[in-house]
């Protein structure tokens, strides 16, 4: 009798186990790391879906070797899969990696990192902007999102008029204002 509530014990912790490694796996994608000294090396990134603040805090890489390595925002300029390509900066006195968003005359990106709010931690997105040229960040606030990207794009008189009567601007759309600018500065 033992025996067998052992040997059902024992086959239910393997079924769990099994189950939760099943769901809990991550990906791996197609991608290269930008090496300090300029170098990019091919191979393929991890990327676990559940865990989306690991992208803005290290890389899990395997080169074409298959030879795994992690990489923190100090030891490489950069990384990218797919159509995502992650940048190393500093933000708010520590390194990072930035999300690019939108590429062109004016650059957009995101960064996630964790807060602590009344004893619960959340994650928190930052949108910062870069003029080509430029190496200044500069943070989007949600208050004076309509003043900054009407003064950073004023060149462009017709999306400014956009950007100024759109009720519906948010944060999390003004990627589709960053295009329009980019498409329409490289066409100048």
């Amino acid at each position: 009798m033992k025996k067998r509530i052992i040997k059902n014990a024992v086959f239910t912790l393997l079924g769990t186990l099994c189950f939760s490694l099943g769901f809990s796996q991550s990906n791996y994608y197609k991608g290269y790391v930008v090496q300090l000294n300029g170098d990019t090396i091919k191979g393929e990134v991890r990327i676990n879906p559940k865990k989306q603040l690991e992208q803005y805090q290290k890389v899990a890489f395997k080169d074409e070797k298959g030879l795994p390595k992690n990489y923190k925002p100090e030891k490489i300029k950069g990384y990218g899969y797919d159509n995502f390509s992650f940048v190393s900066t500093e933000h708010e006195g520590e390194k990072v990696f930035i999300k690019l968003l939108s590429s062109g005359a004016i650059n957009l990106f995101d960064v996630q990192f964790e807060v602590l709010i009344m004893n619960d931690i959340k994650t928190k997105t930052d949108y910062l902007m870069m003029k080509n040229g430029n190496d200044n960040l500069v943070r989007i606030k949600s208050g004076k999102m309509k003043k900054q990207l009407s003064d950073v794009m004023s060149d462009d008189a017709e999306l400014v008029k956009q950007i100024e009567t759109n009720k519906n601007l948010e944060l999390e759309n003004m990627v589709e204002v960053f295009n329009k600018y980019n498409v329409w500065a490289s066409a100048r």
